[in-house]
């Protein structure tokens, strides 16, 4: 069977795509095991409160086979400790795309 979910994580747990199993078969209350293969389809920002929230939509395969161009595509952070400090002003939707962009490219 093929799911698509929509899971909310905080930016520190989003950074680490080696949880995602796990809090996928939390969501769907299921055995990591019965997990074929996950993709991430979609990433959104919920900025509306203080506590900022990554929404994360999969597409899940439960005991399912997996098509061989259903790979994994998760963006391997790069070391930015000697990179350049950079300031965004305003948190409306361009700063927030701003941001997000700078997180995805270092």
């Amino acid at each position: 069977m093929i799911k698509e979910i929509e899971i909310g994580f905080s930016p520190e747990q989003a950074s680490n795509p080696d949880n995602f199993k796990k809090s996928i078969a939390t969501f769907l209350r299921i055995n990591e095991k019965e997990i074929s293969h996950f993709n991430l389809v979609k990433k959104s920002i919920d900025a509306r409160k203080q506590n900022i929230i990554l929404r994360l939509k999969f597409e899940v395969f439960v005991n399912e086979s997996v098509l061989p161009g259903n790979q994994d595509h998760f963006y391997k952070h790069k070391n930015v400790k000697n990179a350049h400090e950079v300031a965004i002003i305003g948190s409306g939707p361009a700063g927030l795309f701003a941001a997000l962009e700078l997180i995805e490219n270092g």
